[in-house]
């Protein structure tokens, strides 16, 4: 989980500096043209792929099926909380920085693209601790990393020390989240019920995650950014509490045979 999410973070890192050099050179149709084509490889890539579900005797779960997972209630409602403040930190953070840091905007897209440049190697570094430590010890030590970025964006009296530890432990602490929560609904999923639960899962953090978005946006326009950002405080300090009523479990493994 933690090498998959290195892949997909570092993308994200680098898409928007790849495709302003292709729409530099050759215009910006060019930058849509050569995602879209690889777009295109990678289905093709998976097409070719065996199916993993042919030889089972199986049958699939519903969605209806997820909601009965006791186990996975704390973890979807943690979920949401992560989702109400990411997807409002990704609109707002360097709108914020300008705004309410005096930021120039050209390194309020800097201090963003740092930010996500962390969370590389917060992917790895997640992914392995939960395999050493377990998935719920991570996921207190990741929000609590996460609560003190918020904390210290906020209140430490020089701007551009707050926001220098908010891109550390916010880019470190909450990318390394991802890997151990994925893991570990996935451990608590039964097979049949793996895709749907992972369904639900992405819907709450990205769908309910989004409905911050207009919200934050209404405490700015009326009181200002700071208050948008005491919002997701709150909700981050709500997952750090969540953090400690997640269920601890870790898959059982056969031990490797010796060469």
């Amino acid at each position: 989980m933690g090498i998959h999410g290195v892949g997909g973070t570092l993308g994200v890192v680098l898409t928007p500096t790849i495709a302003w050099l292709i729409g530099a050179a050759f215009g910006w149709q060019w930058a849509f043209v050569v995602f879209g084509v690889l777009c295109i490889l990678v289905a093709g890539i998976f097409l070719r792929m065996p199916n993993e579900t042919k030889d089972r005797n199986v049958s699939a779960g519903t969605i209806i099926d997820v909601f009965k997972i006791r186990e996975l209630w704390v973890l979807l409602i943690f979920n949401v909380m992560i989702g109400l403040f990411m997807k409002s930190v990704e609109l707002f953070f360097p709108t914020y920085l300008t705004d309410n840091r005096f930021i120039d905007p050209e390194l309020a897209a800097v201090a963003y693209t740092l930010l996500l440049a962390v969370g590389v190697p917060g992917q790895w570094i997640g992914g392995r601790a939960a395999d050493r430590i377990g998935s719920k010890k991570v996921l207190i030590i990741t929000s609590t990393g996460i609560s003190l970025g918020f904390l210290a964006l906020l209140f430490m009296p020089v701007y551009i020390v707050g926001i220098a530890v908010f891109i550390l432990f916010y880019g470190l602490f909450f990318y390394a989240h991802q890997p151990a929560l994925n893991y570990l609904a996935g451990i608590l999923s039964p097979e049949n019920q793996r895709g749907a639960v992972y369904g639900v899962f992405f819907f709450t953090n990205f769908g309910v995650g989004a409905l911050s978005q207009p919200l934050a946006g209404y405490l700015a326009d009326a009181y200002g950014f700071d208050s948008t950002f005491y919002m997701l405080t709150i909700f981050a300090l709500a997952a750090l509490a969540l953090s400690f009523k997640l269920p601890n479990r870790r898959e059982k493994r056969e031990p490797l045979p010796l060469e």
